[in-house]
């Protein structure tokens, strides 16, 4: 992760489309629900340096954690994000506040992470990508 790329937009629309993948029950979530879900938001699908370089981001912040093969959205992402998801009601609205608070967070202060996880490399993206698109 370059810290001088700090946040974008796609971190956001990445977080969102966790958030929602995860539920209101906090589950697990896979590469192809977080594929579908950012689908659902924006009418479009993340790449696969959107979805690495975004996870290693809030990995380093402690708003998502990889365990074996699954990806989690951790407690103190929701605890920071509630009062956030309580405001808006549109996605295109919530992308953009998480995009807002996210922007608040300064990289610099957190240690870099490299993703070095079997669950994200391009072959295991590729095999969501095509696990997502043949289902639908």
């Amino acid at each position: 992760m370059n810290k001088e790329q700090g946040w974008n937009s796609s971190d956001a629309w990445l977080l969102h489309a966790m958030l929602l993948a995860c539920g209101a029950a906090h589950r697990p979530i896979s590469l192809r629900q977080i594929i579908s879900c950012g689908d659902y938001i924006n009418h479009s699908i993340l790449n696969f340096s959107e979805i690495k370089s975004g996870l290693e981001k809030l990995i380093s912040i402690h708003y998502a954690e990889i365990t074996d093969n699954d990806i989690h959205i951790t407690n103190n992402a929701i605890n920071e994000l509630i009062p956030v998801m309580s405001e808006y009601s549109y996605a295109t609205e919530l992308t953009k506040a998480f995009e807002n608070f996210l922007n608040k967070k300064d990289l610099t202060q957190y240690g870099s992470v490299r993703i070095s996880s079997d669950l994200i490399n391009e072959t295991t993206i590729r095999k969501a990508y095509s696990d997502y698109f043949n289902k639908n």
